[in-house]
């Protein structure tokens, strides 16, 4: 799908074109599913992946790319600037921890422990207690450098994975299971205070228009099939 240019704008372009400052941070590499050439000429200032990022390596590479560790100081960095220059930003963040094969994060989320062969659901529940961290210390950088009261935090996935616990199946994109579609949607809005739950079933052809609504941009023109969630 990344072969083929799509003919309606990214939420990258129409941020951008708003006055947004965009920025891309990606764990592994662009050239691998060539998000690079997808990507190019789409609003983005500044594209780092795991053969540029900015920083002196401090750890060695995974599977993937590069452990979160280092793509988290270089997003810290990069928040501290936008606090320091003002203006509006938007500071996208796709890790490479949670897929297999697993390896090599901190000693101190391996909480879960290995157990029979073949199942990976320990080893993918400690990816998840490593990105938690991730997470809440990239939401940290923005309370410290004064922005989390003015900046609206989205948190999703693209897909679930088969971690091979009942029939054995590992990975994902070939079948649709529970497990492998149904992805969390958790939308941090200082406009919005307090906790509520939202029980619309939505996709990710949603998350333009859902994101646009929050922070007042209209929906460009074009073939776009989402809505926003809030509608």
């Amino acid at each position: 799908f990344t072969i083929q240019r799509v003919g309606v704008k990214s939420i990258f372009e129409v941020m951008n074109e708003s006055g947004y400052s965009c920025s891309l941070f990606y764990s592994s590499f662009f050239d691998y599913t060539g998000f690079r050439q997808f990507l190019k000429h789409r609003g983005l200032a500044e594209m780092w992946d795991a053969d540029t990022m900015p920083g002196t390596r401090k750890t060695d590479r995974v599977a993937w790319g590069l452990r979160e560790e280092e793509t988290l100081d270089a997003m810290r960095a990069r928040i501290r600037s936008y606090a320091t220059n003002g203006g509006k930003f938007f500071l996208t963040y796709i890790p490479a921890a949670p897929h297999y094969p697993y390896d090599s994060i901190p000693e101190r989320f391996k909480k879960h422990k290995i157990g029979e062969v073949g199942n990976y659901e320990p080893m993918y529940l400690n990816e998840l207690l490593y990105m938690d961290w991730i997470v809440a210390s990239i939401l940290d950088e923005l309370k410290l450098t004064g922005l989390l009261d003015r900046t609206l935090v989205v948190i999703t996935a693209d897909h679930g994975e088969m971690l091979g616990g009942n029939d054995g199946a590992v990975g994902h994109g070939w079948k649709v299971t529970p497990e492998l579609a149904n992805v969390p949607l958790i939308i941090m809005d200082p406009g919005q205070p307090g906790f509520r739950v939202n029980e619309r079933v939505g996709s990710q052809v949603d998350l333009l228009p859902t994101v646009l609504d929050r922070v007042g941009i209209q929906m460009p023109a074009g073939l776009y099939q989402g809505t926003s969630m809030y509608d």
